[in-house]
């Protein structure tokens, strides 16, 4: 919890920074560094990090004098841990020039048979609350919204933690069928979700999807001033399923919570799941790269 407050009070000192990037919100810090978490600070600033295999990845650094703090870490990894490869993820295209200037590089190998380039292969988006309030999707998704309000009663509330055995099965499941779907390993998949059960995680919206008793899926958001952050969605394999959830899960957070004006998306590894969130109508896409730094 105390880490927590303390990246939310380094968020709201960067001023220069898009707060709607999906980067910007705590579960993403232990998602991506699948809860090996390392800290650096100091005075000003402070970046997060995590071993991967032989490499170091940063997440994400925030404050005033982030860059500073950034190049400080390399420089003490390399020179002090024999650390060779250092990735820095989350980069806005529009910061690309000051990082290559400084010794840093476009990564360009693959993280996996699965992606290119991690969770920003493809952009982040953004979605209007107002485009949400008025269904105003693609065609063929609002179709597929109004067949699943006509013909099934699912409800959306939040979470009870007496649904965790049956929480974990579904997303082995998810997981299994991601990893056969092609999407990315098994493994990898179940640890990026893990978070959902933490539950020293102060803010956050933990809800699930009901029908007929039983559980068919579970969603996880952040709201972070206007912005409400879609960190997670699971559930039952079923043709369109997962985007009507989506829409159930974004309706309750704006009557739950009026002050949201923006619904974070994250960037995807697969042009499938890149291709729905397009559907969705977002006002804004975030482009995002990963640099490299090497000894």
């Amino acid at each position: 919890m105390k880490n927590e407050k303390e990246f939310y009070s380094f968020l709201h000192k960067t001023p220069e920074i898009n707060l709607g990037a999906f980067e910007n919100n705590w579960p993403y810090i232990l998602q991506s560094t699948r809860n090996n978490l390392f800290i650096k600070r100091n005075f000003s600033s402070i970046a997060y990090y995590t071993y991967r295999n032989k490499d170091i990845v940063i997440v994400n650094s925030l404050g005033a004098k982030r860059k500073e703090l950034v190049m400080d870490l390399c420089n003490e990894l390399i020179k002090n841990h024999g650390v060779e490869n250092i990735v820095l993820k989350n980069i806005d295209i529009n910061e690309l020039d000051w990082w290559i200037k400084n010794g840093f590089r476009q990564k360009t190998t693959s993280w996996s048979k699965y992606s290119i380039a991690d969770d920003n292969t493809f952009p982040q988006y953004n979605v209007h609350a107002k485009t949400v309030k008025e269904v105003d999707f693609k065609d063929d998704i609002k179709r597929q919204i109004k067949s699943f309000v006509n013909k099934r009663k699912i409800i959306t509330f939040e979470y009870e933690n007496s649904y965790d055995i049956e929480c974990k099965n579904i997303l082995l499941d998810f997981s299994s069928y991601s990893e056969n779907k092609g999407n990315d390993y098994a493994q990898e998949v179940y640890d990026a979700h893990k978070f959902f059960f933490n539950s020293n995680i102060k803010n956050k919206i933990k809800l699930q999807h009901i029908e007929h008793g039983k559980l068919i899926g579970v969603s996880y958001l952040t709201p972070v001033d206007n912005v409400c952050f879609y960190n997670m969605v699971i559930c039952k394999y079923e043709r369109n399923l997962m985007k009507y959830l989506v829409f159930q899960s974004m309706k309750f957070v704006l009557d739950e919570y009026p002050n949201i004006e923006l619904f974070g998306m994250q960037g995807f590894e697969n042009e499938g799941q890149d291709y729905l969130k397009k559907r969705l109508n977002p006002f804004e896409k975030i482009k995002k790269v990963h640099l490299i730094y090497k000894k």
